[in-house]
């Protein structure tokens, strides 16, 4: 079925199902120099509902980078970053529906007008609680914001029920490091998982200081919280300051279980990691999952290197690999895939965890030139993955998307 468009033009479209098959999309285009965030229902065994403008902003406003989520009884949750044309720093702003509404909510802005906020992220339980995170960045040269320049992961709860707000955001990093790249996972007993890249945690004088072409390490760090109301944990370190860590995915499921996984590079060396943790037991060794090798001369790597992260902050992709995702199941299985550099193209790969012995060996889900893998698993422990990936005898620039099971 094709959702009607205002403007013509869909953009960053967002989808997200709940437990019930209840089905939410949401999507941003622009009409006469307006913005807008438009979204489309559909409760389970029934019929799409006509699509909803949650935001139409004045043309001197855009929007970017919308994340959805979907909780009980069709209770759906929508945040993305607000950027003024010209000037101004960016909000975290976001909309609801709670559940048995007709209308969405009127959006609001999570982030702090001392800063700006970007790369948000959020969940939402079948109780109606919601958390939002994002990057809060201090003191942006170039948009009149004084002070010293600092990045910390901020975390926004929201309570549930129809009396239910918008609590004051708390901070999960460190204010002294450069913290980016949130990813959430949220259960329905509130307990809740954040893992977050830190660029600059490594000391000046730290002797496992590790540098290429001037870039400092960057580390995967993770806090929890145990359940509804509690504070958030202190930040965890994953991975060591020896390579970079990179790109964190994670998963947790109703007993709380949880699983980070990662991308570690250094130089041409590339592998996947994994680390888990029973609830409410502690971070296990991290796993070595994956290696690879890229097919660059070490010097051009090292050289490409500034470029390569300027292009990750801006999602774009200039050598293969990586994507890592992870997936559990009710008892604690956990389920990876990610990109395997093969040349300049990928082929997508994926390992399932075999409880206390450690990772299976991964096994081959794709030809060559796939790329953007994604893995869920069911309440039968089963485990589908898709990707897109080159069309057989078509055009170069014509893709399609595959799928199967993962035993």
């Amino acid at each position: 079925m094709s959702l009607p468009i205002a403007g013509g033009v869909a953009q960053d479209v967002q989808v997200a199902i709940d437990t019930s098959g209840d089905v939410l999309v949401a999507w941003e285009s622009e009409r006469e120099g307006q913005q807008i965030i438009q979204a489309a229902s559909k409760p389970a065994r029934e019929r799409w509902q006509p699509p909803a403008t949650i935001r139409s902003a004045p043309g001197s406003s855009t929007t970017r980078r919308l994340h959805a989520a979907l909780g009980g009884d069709g209770e759906g949750i929508i945040v993305w970053e607000s950027e003024p044309r010209g000037s101004g720093p960016l909000a975290i702003q976001a909309a609801l529906r709670r559940s048995g509404a007709a209308r969405w909510q009127t959006p609001v802005t999570l982030s702090s007008g001392g800063g700006e906020g970007e790369d948000p992220q959020v969940a939402i339980n079948q109780h109606g609680e919601a958390i939002a995170v994002w990057e809060q960045h201090e003191g942006i040269e170039g948009r009149g914001l004084p002070g010293p320049r600092s990045e910390v992961i901020q975390a926004a709860t929201l309570t549930p029920g129809r009396a239910g707000s918008w609590q004051t955001p708390v901070d999960l990093s460190s204010t002294v490091v450069r913290a980016e790249d949130p990813q959430l996972a949220l259960n329905a007993r509130g307990e809740a998982l954040v893992a977050w890249e830190d660029v600059l945690a490594v000391e000046e004088s730290s002797p496992t200081k590790t540098t290429i072409a001037g870039l400092q390490s960057s580390i995967v760090q993770a806090a929890r919280r145990r359940a509804s109301g509690v504070a958030w944990s202190a930040p965890v370190s994953l991975s060591t300051p020896a390579n970079f860590a990179s790109e964190p995915q994670v998963a947790l499921n109703a007993a709380g279980n949880a699983a980070v996984i990662w991308q570690q590079d250094y130089v041409l060396a590339n592998s996947i990691l994994a680390v888990s943790a029973s609830s409410p037991g502690a971070w296990q060794q991290p796993t070595p999952i994956a290696r690879w090798r890229h097919q660059l001369p070490p010097l051009q790597y090292a050289c490409l290197r500034p470029l390569l992260d300027a292009c990750k902050r801006r999602r774009v992709r200039l050598l293969p690999g990586a994507e890592p995702q992870v997936a559990l199941s009710a008892d604690g299985d956990a389920v990876a895939i990610w990109e395997q550099a093969s040349g300049y193209d990928g082929t997508i790969q994926a390992a399932r965890s075999a409880g206390n012995r450690g990772w299976r060996m991964p096994i081959d889900l794709s030809p060559s030139a796939s790329e953007d893998p994604r893995i869920a698993v069911d309440a039968h422990a089963r485990a589908t993955a898709a990707w897109r990936q080159a069309a057989t005898g078509a055009s170069q620039n014509e893709t399609v998307v595959a799928a199967r099971t993962v035993h």
